[in-house]
């Protein structure tokens, strides 16, 4: 297993590199926590979020 990249601070889920971080955002996009948990990272700037998740 590969150097570890990130973790969600929501649930703890690992990622190895940008891609699974990307991917992992995606799958959990409508959930509630994360949601919340993402605002504190990008602000209410959804579409800064939207555009890293469609154009990374």
């Amino acid at each position: 297993m590969g150097d570890l990249y990130w973790v969600c601070p929501t649930c703890g889920e690992e990622a190895s590199d940008e891609a699974d971080r990307i991917l992992h955002l995606r799958q959990t996009f409508y959930d509630l926590d994360h949601v919340r948990e993402q605002e504190l990272l990008y602000g209410n700037d959804i579409e800064l979020f939207e555009n890293q998740n469609l154009y990374s």
